[in-house]
């Protein structure tokens, strides 16, 4: 029989911009930062946690073995496997089904997932030195698509047209969703911004996730562990998978994961401790989880550009109340390797907050 995952502890920092409030401190740094916070809240003694998986993009010049640093930081055993992720804007996200995955099996009982990036620090290749660089490994190894080597506000563009999303509906969308806190701007400040990729396009730097620093991570456990120790559920995780087509249409894979969800790995179906409200993560998971989109009160969809939310939220006829109802990473910011684990704190969040 499958083991059931609790999710017992939840933290992340604050999410700091390019150069901004957080850029003193490394994403091993900040990694540790959540690691500790999260065991704080969880109750668990740190020397009581069996492997840690953490998301993590831009590596370089973070030195070797970047999870285990943030580990070791944070206090852990130096007993304690440990391992980076990385999978783009799903590495946090991934970690967590790793670590469901491990518990699942039996094989632990105790595992700590997260992610970690400082986009801030990613050093500059010297190849684009002469030139004149901005981003550094940043652009290269986590806002370029591998494949066609093009932006991938490029593909957000396409994924525009494709559905019809007018430049007035990418910005409308920051401002109903009360995006547009964490930069103090208007849609008729938004308006004014010329297009980032393609000229007499929609994609602007007021409608498209910021560059951003930041940390979250997870203490998870299995449910006889939780009831053993005596820990307190912040949700259960109910099912989780992957999904994955044309990279180009990178903005349209959560409608193809939510809908397999049935029971299983990148998550999350979440559902509270004794409750019945349930809360999905962009995942191949309602299928597994035996749930249909009816059932789920609320979704979070990552936010690379507003288009991704708008052009999901479309074609699985959401409610679009119910879509990133605390803001996603067009406010908040997206650090690369961090904000797949960031979203599933925001749904623990919402559960505690929205009486889940």
């Amino acid at each position: 029989m499958t083991v059931e995952v609790c999710i017992v502890g939840i933290s992340r920092t604050p999410i700091g911009s390019l150069q901004g409030s957080l850029a003193s401190k490394s994403a091993v740094e900040l990694g540790a930062i959540a690691i500790q916070s999260a065991l704080e809240r969880s109750g668990v003694s740190g020397d009581l946690v069996e492997e840690v998986f953490l998301g993590h993009v831009i590596s370089g010049g973070t030195g070797q073995a970047p999870a285990r640093q943030a580990a070791l930081k944070a206090g852990l055993p130096n007993t304690v496997p440990c391992s980076a992720i990385n999978k783009v804007c799903a590495s946090g996200m991934k970690a967590v089904a790793l670590a469901s995955q491990a518990i699942m099996l039996g094989l632990r009982d105790i595992v700590i997932a997260g992610g970690m990036e400082s986009m801030t620090n990613a050093p500059h290749m010297s190849n684009t030195l002469r030139g004149g660089a901005r981003f550094g490994d940043v652009s290269f190894d986590g806002l370029n698509d591998a494949f066609d080597n093009v932006p991938m506000g490029n593909f957000a563009e396409a994924t525009a047209a494709k559905f019809t999303l007018s430049r007035a509906d990418q910005d409308g969308y920051i401002e109903l969703d009360d995006e547009a806190f964490a930069r103090s701007v208007s849609v008729e400040t938004l308006g004014k911004l010329r297009p980032c990729f393609t000229p007499a396009a929609s994609v602007t730097a007021g409608n498209a996730s910021p560059i951003s620093d930041g940390a979250a991570a997870l203490v998870l456990v299995s449910r006889e562990k939780a009831i053993e120790l005596g820990l307190s559920i912040v949700a259960v995780v109910r099912g989780f998978d992957d999904a994955a087509h044309d990279p180009q249409w990178f903005t349209t894979a959560p409608s193809v994961a939510i809908p397999k969800v049935h029971s299983a790995a990148a998550p999350v179906v979440l559902t509270t401790w004794g409750g019945l409200d349930k809360y999905c993560a962009c995942c191949q998971a309602l299928q597994r989880a035996d749930l249909t989109v009816a059932d789920v009160d609320f979704f979070e969809i990552n936010e690379a550009f507003s288009a991704v939310a708008l052009a999901n939220t479309q074609l699985l006829h959401l409610d679009a109340n119910k879509v990133n109802v605390y803001g996603g990473a067009v406010a908040l910011g997206h650090p690369l390797g961090c904000s797949g684990a960031r979203i599933i704190v925001t749904l623990c969040s919402v559960l505690a907050q929205e009486n889940g």
